[in-house]
């Protein structure tokens, strides 16, 4: 796990002369975000992001992490994620942010539902385990909201559904055994997923957003982890348990998206008649997703204000091979360095990513 860089009194005073010069750009009419520059470059604001969350009685199965802190609290970590047990019949979808979480999820709410599930917004289908700010208590303004708390009262007054739930936190907190439910696991290419991370940033954070070098040293590398080690221990996981946990890839969904959908319904024992096959493949492309892009952003008041997202940024472009165009050469060396010498000694299928050869 890489720790954070520390910050110096001269960085806190930089930062605080930057909240200065914000109020001044508001004033002429510019976005205030460009000064989350400064907090990148001085460490700060990847500090103030980025939170370590930890097992209250220092579990070493269960090792301390870094996510984002404006998705769950201290709280909500200990007190729901780690004391919540799936019911049998749930389904989980875990990936590295931006590793094909939305097709996933749509993929697998179609899946469960016949591909007639229908909502306002994706998180009315499906659950965010870490997402207590998504939860209808956090955000109140829909009650049909799902989170831990709710999901499966509902899911058995409607009928007993399958629960689908998403997540990007390691195996060691979300992998439950001894409940039977099944997990779908979707890893993508790092280059490109890094680059899909960094646009997803500027989207969120205009001109204050990281560079794809600071995304690099401060996420990519940290987050539930970081990539290498996130996608080992679900890989590890789906060797122990092969009739419940299922790795699919990003990449061979961009080439054919119907052999995806039916590898995940045979998985799960779900329809994989013609007919339903194609309606889910259909609802689960990019162009159906875009047209509906608003249902896949997550809730205004889930999110702070300076990251809320601006017409439909959860949902890319979905395409390959954007890394390599995006990043330097360095960055690309450097990406290639941090993979290989994580995974080096591991049966992990490196030749599955175009940017690591």
């Amino acid at each position: 796990m890489k720790t954070f860089k520390t910050f110096s009194p001269r960085a806190v005073t930089v930062a605080l002369a930057a909240v200065a010069i914000a109020y001044m750009y508001k004033s002429f009419g510019l976005d205030p975000r460009i000064v989350l520059r400064v907090g990148w470059r001085t460490g700060w604001l990847p500090k103030k992001i980025m939170k370590l969350y930890s097992h209250p009685t220092d579990d070493p199965s269960i090792p301390p992490f870094y996510y984002p802190a404006f998705f769950m609290s201290t709280g909500w970590y200990r007190n729901e994620v780690l004391h919540w047990v799936p019911r049998k019949n749930d389904v989980v979808v875990a990936t590295f942010p931006k590793s094909g979480t939305h097709l996933m999820s749509q993929l697998i709410a179609q899946t469960v539902e016949g591909g007639e599930s229908e909502f306002d917004t994706i998180h009315n289908a499906v659950v965010l385990i870490e997402g207590e700010s998504v939860s209808p208590k956090k955000c109140g303004d829909d009650p049909d909201l799902l989170s831990l708390e709710n999901y499966k009262e509902k899911m058995v007054a409607d009928g007993d559904r399958r629960g689908v739930l998403i997540t990007h936190l390691p195996v060691s907190t979300v992998a439950k055994p001894e409940s039977g439910a099944m997990t779908i696991v979707m890893m993508r290419d790092p280059l490109d997923t890094l680059a899909s991370l960094r646009s997803m940033l500027a989207k969120t954070m205009g001109p204050g957003a990281p560079t794809m070098e600071e995304a690099f040293e401060y996420m990519f590398q940290n987050i539930a982890g970081g990539w290498a080690e996130y996608n080992l221990q679900w890989w590890e996981e789906a060797k122990r348990r092969p009739d419940e946990v299922l790795i699919l890839f990003y990449e061979d969904a961009l080439t054919n998206l119907t052999d995806t959908v039916v590898k995940a319904a045979e998985f799960l024992g779900e329809s994989t008649e013609p007919d339903v096959v194609e309606l889910i493949r259909y609802k689960s492309t990019m162009e159906y997703m875009k047209s509906e892009k608003e249902k896949f952003d997550p809730p205004l008041c889930s999110m702070p204000a300076w990251m809320r997202p601006k017409g439909g940024t959860m949902v890319n472009k979905g395409k390959a091979g954007a890394g390599k165009k995006k990043a330097s050469q360095e960055l690309q060396e450097a990406m290639r360095k941090y993979v290989r010498e994580s995974l080096s000694g591991t049966d992990f299928p490196l030749d599955r990513f175009h940017s690591l050869s």
